[in-house]
């Protein structure tokens, strides 16, 4: 027997018992009646359950996030957040892949159009196909999760103006739009509320990230929607001092989700803050989350006080111990003089965070007008590498190119660069390109295995068999000895009935 008849609820659990066993699965509602429970075994069960049904749930969730009483509920918004989190992760995941393979359509179309490459035509004519077939497939998948987020507006708001920090162009204007379509849908009836009216108190965290938004469109309505932040964050900052952990946990997250408007209320507070808020305020200074605060035990205060070296490290320490939440304490480093002045510390957060794939740091450093920057060859040399592995990673092989063909112009035997442009031109199908730099990175380092190995492929897929053998023979002799690779690797088809690609195979599994 289940504990389901130990709380208050046990009458019409019973009802809900027998739809489970016709259905096989309780009713949204019930679960949501024993979310309420005063039973935590029961309670929590039922949010395990919730968070089972996934974004299935969201549309139904959302409405409810406000009680009869105007309050927000504080457990159910909770469920409510970790599911909408999940669902936007798969969403962007698709967007962005979805993005990317239209614009290597679009790229490798205009190399069709251009007739630049009249040798490989067939196979970006193959490759082009390919990547329809695979847009024509996600599109409406991308479409659908679309539809479904539009349907949790204005619930979702916050969360997404939380996370167009730290995404790339594209979706931020995807998002962007939500909020240009949710003030219309609502209205400025909806949207500006009377401060003092009903509305206020039981809206006023849902609508937050649209005043704010339309504070920073400097529009029309700005400055309504300033006067609605302002009054928000006065009764937020009462949330602060709230005996519920819940509610002082949802008033952080506000403070920190309205950047630096949030920032400068508490600190324009007069008599000033207490000492537990000034933590909070140096937090929000370097956009870090209490939550992260609390997770990674790291901040940023002091920082200024810090040798160079200490402060190059607590960078490079905090992108890895932090990961994506990093992002914007990142960019800080990157674009604000006042905060960073040494262009090596810079560097090492626009490294960190291409590393956490945003480009936003990199693309700073080489566009600012910085001719400094860009004499130190070390300094140059790494921009271009890590710009280009980022363009390697997104598919965007034509930009990876250009990145590691601006090293090679000023050092054309520089190893790595001619390596990476080598392995560039290789996924790009442009072999013998890839063939030409893989042999001069070949001549720099004779014994690099993976270099031996990836020549043979190119050489493979150029359909110059002799030389692919003779190459990954000599990757073996150097080191190369995954034969499990080997056989799987369709980039050696073309040699593999070959009887000296099996001796090779023979020669591995003999060592």
């Amino acid at each position: 027997m289940r504990n389901r008849f130990r709380s208050p609820l046990a009458i019409p659990a019973l009802a809900l018992l027998l739809n489970v066993a016709a259905t096989g699965e309780l009713p949204l509602e019930g679960l949501l009646s024993q979310l309420k429970s005063p039973d935590p075994f029961e309670s929590q069960r039922a949010e395990v359950e919730i968070h089972q049904r996934g974004s299935s749930a969201l549309v139904s969730l959302a409405p409810l996030l406000v009680t009869p009483d105007g309050a927000l509920d504080l457990r159910l918004e909770g469920v409510f957040k970790d599911l909408l989190d999940a669902f936007l992760d798969e969403l962007e995941t698709d967007f962005l892949t979805l993005a990317n393979d239209q614009l290597e359509i679009k790229r490798l179309d205009e190399i069709l159009k251009a007739k630049s490459a009249p040798e490989q035509e067939a196979e970006i004519a193959e490759r082009l196909n390919n990547l329809g077939e695979r847009v024509k497939e996600r599109a409406p998948h991308v479409e659908e999760r679309m539809a479904l987020l539009s349907k949790l507006m204005p619930a979702a708001l916050g969360e997404m103006l939380k996370r167009m920090e730290t995404l790339p162009l594209v979706l931020v204007t995807a998002y962007q739009g939500f909020f240009d379509r949710t003030w219309q849908g609502l209205g400025a009836a909806g949207v500006l509320i009377d401060p003092a009216g009903p509305g206020f108190g039981s809206r006023r965290y849902l609508l937050s990230p649209l005043w704010f938004w339309l504070a920073a469109q400097k529009g029309t309505h700005a400055k309504e929607a300033e006067a609605l932040l302002d009054r928000h964050l006065g009764a937020t900052l009462q949330d602060l001092a709230s005996p519920d952990y819940r509610a002082r946990g949802r008033a952080e997250d506000e403070f920190f989700l309205l950047g630096r408007h949030g920032l400068e209320f508490l600190k324009s507070q007069k008599p000033a803050p207490p000492a537990s808020y000034q933590r909070l305020i140096s937090l929000l200074e370097w956009r870090i989350h209490p939550r992260v605060r609390e997770r990674t035990s790291m901040d940023f205060s002091g920082y200024a006080s810090l040798p160079f070296r200490e402060r190059r490290q607590l960078v490079i320490r905090y992108a890895r111990v932090a990961g994506r939440d990093a992002i914007p304490t990142l960019r800080l480093v990157v674009l604000d003089d006042a905060r960073e002045s040494s262009l090596r510390v810079k560097l090492a957060a626009a490294e960190a965070l291409a590393g956490l794939r945003d480009l936003t740091g990199i693309q700073f450093l080489t566009n600012r007008p910085l001719p400094e920057l860009l004499k130190i060859p070390e300094i140059s040399r790494r921009l271009f590498l890590i710009k280009g592995e980022e363009y390697q990673s997104e598919k965007k092989y034509g930009l990876a190119i250009q990145e590691f063909q601006k090293i090679l112009d000023e050092s054309p035997f520089d190893f790595e660069a001619n390596y990476r442009i080598a392995f560039a031109y290789l996924l790009d199908k442009q072999f013998k390109k890839s063939i030409h730099h893989f042999e001069i990175a070949r001549r720099i380092q004779p014994q690099d295995m993976l270099t031996l190995y990836n020549l043979a492929c190119a050489y493979s897929l150029d359909k110059q068999k002799e030389k692919a053998l003779e190459a990954l023979e000599e990757s073996v002799e150097a080191g190369f000895n995954d034969a499990k690779h080997i056989q799987n690797d369709t980039d050696l088809n073309p040699i593999r009935g070959e009887p000296k690609f099996k001796k090779i195979l023979e020669k591995i599994e003999g060592k």
